[in-house]
């Protein structure tokens, strides 16, 4: 089945239905198309196994120079409060066994990571065709098992991705040209507060339907397809 739209927007999450909101009074055909079964992307709260929603996905906001905070602000009066990052670490067995420990309280072996990876701006960009993993750039600077997972677990969370599929060419991008500051903010509410309101008014999004491929020129139209056959053309 096919359909017709002026604009597709691939995924519904943060990105995706900000984007709608601003584009669905111009184009109010538009279409988000998301492949999961809920709008939201990778905010998501557990419910049951607290008295409050437990975030399963971001829980902090990485400065407080961005669109999204000054929309938060704005819009829905969201009060952000400062935390530090990172503030505590736990390590188990096969990290060192420390347990539960501060910040402060961490050795060279962690603090090498933190320099590693805020000083990879530095570095100049890999040249096309050749890029590394972050995971592959570490081990090449005598990174243990160790400090990969905190990077992983610190910076490459970041990314939405593990070290493995972080490319240094974006790691080394971002950090070059980073300018919405770096507070880590604690929202007063669920994040998911912000999906509800950016979802408002967006009247085409369809979960389930997985894009398979996007086929498009220049000066002409484009075309997303789904794995089960349905085809959609902005």
């Amino acid at each position: 089945m096919e359909s017709f739209h002026s604009i597709a927007i691939v995924g519904a999450g943060l990105s995706g239905l900000y984007a709608a909101q601003l584009l669905k009074d111009q184009f109010p055909d538009l279409v988000v198309l998301e492949s999961q079964n809920r709008i939201g992307g990778r905010i998501k709260q557990i419910h049951g196994i607290a008295p409050w929603p437990v975030e399963a996905g971001p829980a902090f906001v990485h400065g407080r120079n961005s669109v999204f905070v000054r929309m938060a602000e704005k819009e829905l009066g969201v009060v952000f409060g400062e935390k530090e990052w990172p503030e505590w670490w736990y390590f188990n067995e096969k990290m060192g066994g420390q347990g539960l420990i501060h910040d402060d309280d961490v050795d060279d072996e962690v603090d090498k990571v933190h320099d590693l990876m805020t000083t990879c701006g530095e570095s100049q960009h890999p040249p096309p065709g050749a890029d590394q993993s972050a995971a592959e750039w570490l081990a090449a600077r005598g990174c243990s098992a160790r400090q990969l997972a905190v990077a992983d677990a610190c910076y490459a969370n970041d990314f939405a991705c593990s070290l493995r599929q972080l490319g240094v060419r974006e790691m080394v991008e971002e950090n070059k040209h980073w300018d919405d500051g770096e507070t880590y903010l604690l929202m007063d509410r669920p994040m998911s507060s912000v999906i509800t309101h950016l979802a408002r008014g967006v009247n085409n999004i369809r979960t389930n339907w997985v894009v398979d491929s996007i086929t498009y020129a220049a000066n002409s139209d484009s075309n997303s397809s789904s794995s089960s056959s349905d085809q959609t053309s902005a």
